[in-house]
């Protein structure tokens, strides 16, 4: 299965979870969902690595995205979503 398909139907199951199960609002679930499109596609041809996500937030740092910053470590650091590397 092509790499970006199956990101996309992993962020898809996560929304539809984060939605039924865990009973976030749509505009919540939507910035989310945003913010893990945005980090695919940083590391569309990257490794998934921890060293790669810490420079996807410096990134955002260094363009003073604070304020939204904020809410990506939020999402990223939360229980509910595990990342593995394929």
């Amino acid at each position: 299965m092509d790499k970006k398909l199956k990101t996309n139907e992993l962020i898809q199951a996560y929304s539809e979870y984060l939605i039924y199960q865990k009973g976030l609002s749509q505009n919540t679930v939507d910035s989310y969902i945003s913010d893990l499109n945005k980090l695919s596609n940083y590391l569309q041809d990257s490794e998934l690595s921890q060293q790669n996500i810490e420079n996807y937030f410096l990134q955002f740092e260094q363009q003073r995205c604070l304020c939204c910053s904020n809410r990506k470590i939020t999402l990223f650091c939360s229980n509910d979503l595990e990342l593995s590397v394929v």
